[in-house]
């Protein structure tokens, strides 16, 4: 049985229980429970760990060392080889140094597994913020959720898709507060995600438009939040562009 804290720590019990009668009837029930956290966070981390080298494995095979052969076919032929050709070859480095620099976030954001603690949302996203000094910036609201340094490769991809592939010229962050929990609204101004791709949008791999990413930046995103015990959903933004929602748990102060 799973529950949350007063201080908002996941704990895990195992539960037994005995129900005593006298004449057919009910009349006291006596138990134990038997704290299992640590075996539980233990049993969590090894799937992720599981799922990282699984999905890192993948990229190893598939994607890279496709890339990498185009590039030493190109040199082979370099000296002869059309602007075409070298273009090509510019291009497949690109994309393998952006997939080993996801592969790094995917990593750390699966397998850091830190002491969660306080984190002050509004300068995380300010620090971000100045990654970016061409996009306008409006952010409202302040908050401190439960989180670890991943929190901060969460809000530099949500910034980063709604740049490079939402081509948005600015950005409106809104963080609200209620009783328990932070709810914080990523608002870009773009070309926006077609309805057939929201569904499928945090899925490994999954990419769309003529930037077509590695497709593991939201990916990424949504097993970070996962692991917070949080949530992110994606929407359309009025007039245009696109809104991705997170839902943490809040710190108390």
């Amino acid at each position: 049985m799973e529950f949350i804290s007063a201080k908002g720590n996941h704990k895990w019990v195992h539960a037994r229980g005995k129900a005593h009668q006298t004449n057919g009837k009910t009349v006291r029930v006596s138990g134990t429970f038997q704290d299992i956290t640590e075996e539980m966070t233990s049993e969590i981390k090894a799937r992720d760990l599981n799922e990282t080298l699984r999905v890192l494995n993948k990229i190893l095979r598939h994607d890279i060392l496709n890339d990498l052969t185009i590039v030493l076919t190109v040199c082979d032929l370099m000296k002869d080889a059309d602007p075409k050709l070298k273009q090509k070859a510019a291009r497949a480095l690109d994309k393998s140094v952006n997939l080993i620099d996801r592969m790094r976030e995917l990593e750390y954001a699966l397998t850091s597994g830190g002491e969660v603690k306080s984190y002050d949302l509004r300068k995380i996203i300010e620090n971000v913020a100045k990654n970016y000094p061409e996009i306008k910036f409006s952010i409202n609201g302040d908050c401190s959720v439960l989180a670890d340094e991943a929190i901060n490769s969460v809000m530099d991809n949500l910034v980063r898709n709604a740049v490079v592939h939402g081509k948005t010229d600015r950005i409106y962050i809104n963080i609200v507060l209620d009783d328990k929990t932070c709810t914080i609204e990523v608002s870009d101004f773009g070309v926006g995600i077609p309805d057939d791709y929201k569904s499928k949008i945090f899925e490994e791999g999954e990419s769309f438009g003529e930037t077509r990413g590695t497709g593991l930046g939201l990916y990424i995103v949504k097993k970070v939040i996962e692991r917070y015990g949080g949530e992110i959903k994606v929407e359309d933004n009025k007039p245009k562009g696109t809104k991705f929602t997170i839902t943490l748990l809040k710190i108390y102060n």
